[in-house]
């Protein structure tokens, strides 16, 4: 027998009559049924090969389904139309990006070790573009019947809970950063009596004032996306204007102390049509991540070319991403910054992919660096 190929779990699979055999076990048994559906969570028991072989009420409501039959032997993430799901012949969980999967990670671990296990998961579905973005907490328990260890694997969503702390967070994160430098520059103007110096300082203010509001905008915009809310506003825009202004807007920002930010000039100031506010919206951030991402005394570069009928925005800096966070760059909640962090490239990939028909990519090595990519249609 050939072993199918795998870069993290198992990847074989029960025959359909094993899978048909032990879906009967559980239907025999009413009190199971009985007991996970007594509980609003997704409840799922997989076989030895982690394929579905029974679940409760709410997995079906979350899927839209009204019938068990066509679920079997799914395994969790192909249930779920996570986007790495479908990456290998194998299926969920033999992926690279599976390596870093909490959910695939602790039903590993509690079947290897025999015992509850518990944790937070992240999972992107889609079908080529991120659709929905999933928090869980994982609960894996092992249920031994008839000489068989199946496990059950309980999903409880958190991702409205997630969502609201680490938007909560960013949100006065930002506010008070962009407040504490407007209150510091009005007490400085304070004390120049020089009307000229006064005059330019003052623009600096309002400069100042426009990102605090900005800040504001920039939250309602993202869970407007969220929550299907988000009506782009189309118009005619210029490329380089739209990157200038990105620039413009974060010279006075904590992050760009004593750090620099080079427009490329071979940049191409192309006119197309699109939202100017969720592009420079896009812009901001894939900035502010280069600008975290490196030293004092060190630069990042932007610019954005032609490329066939495409705009190609493109931010760099020195740095290079490790492999492990590369492969959960663009998840909801995901961060080397500290708890309830991340928004930053998950808001990249939603606005662009799913307002603004773009893509947005990025690649990191030594010496290289980190170059963050976003791909919009001219027509």
């Amino acid at each position: 027998m050939t072993l199918l190929p795998t870069r993290f779990a198992p990847a074989e699979r029960a025959s359909p009559q094993s899978v048909s055999e032990d879906a009967g076990i559980f239907n025999e048994h009413g009190f199971l049924s009985n007991i996970l559906n007594a509980t609003p969570y997704i409840g799922l028991v997989l076989n030895e090969q982690r394929q579905l072989v029974f679940s409760n009420k709410a997995l079906l409501g979350t899927l839209g389904t009204s019938g068990i039959e066509m679920l079997l032997g799914k395994r969790p993430g192909e249930l779920l139309s996570c986007i790495n799901a479908t990456l290998e012949p194998g299926g969920c969980g033999t992926s690279e990006y599976c390596q870093v999967c909490g959910a695939a990670r602790i039903i590993l671990e509690s079947m290897k070790a025999g015992k509850r296990v518990s944790g937070e998961c992240r999972i992107s579905s889609g079908n080529g573009t991120l659709s929905k973005s999933w928090d869980f907490m994982c609960i894996v328990t092992p249920l031994p019947i008839n000489n068989k260890t199946y496990t059950v694997v309980s999903l409880i969503d958190i991702s409205h809970e997630k969502r609201r702390r680490a938007m909560e967070r960013i949100f006065f994160h930002d506010l008070i950063n962009t407040a504490t430098g407007l209150d510091g520059l009005i007490d400085f103007i304070r004390e120049i009596n020089h009307q000229d110096e006064t005059k330019k300082h003052l623009d600096v203010v309002r400069r100042l004032s426009k990102s605090l509001i900005d800040e504001i905008q920039s939250q309602r915009e993202i869970s407007n996306a969220e929550n299907d809310e988000l009506v782009p506003r189309m118009q005619n825009v210029y490329s380089l204007d739209l990157v200038s202004e990105a620039v413009h807007q974060l010279a006075f920002h904590r992050l760009s102390k004593n750090k620099d930010i080079n427009i490329d000039p071979e940049s191409d100031n192309i006119r197309f049509e699109s939202d100017p506010v969720l592009i420079k919206r896009i812009l901001i951030n894939m900035l502010k991540n280069a600008l975290e991402a490196i030293d004092i005394n060190h630069e990042v570069n932007i610019g954005c070319k032609q490329h066939n009928n495409n705009i190609m925005f493109s931010v760099h800096n020195p740095g290079n991403i490790p492999d492990d966070v590369q492969k959960q760059i663009f998840q909801r909640s995901f961060s080397t910054k500290g708890d309830d962090r991340g928004l930053g490239t998950y808001s990249m990939r939603l606005l662009s992919e799913k307002y603004l028909n773009g893509k947005v990519s990025f690649t990191s090595s030594e010496p290289a660096g980190t170059v963050f990519r976003i791909s919009l249609p001219l027509i």
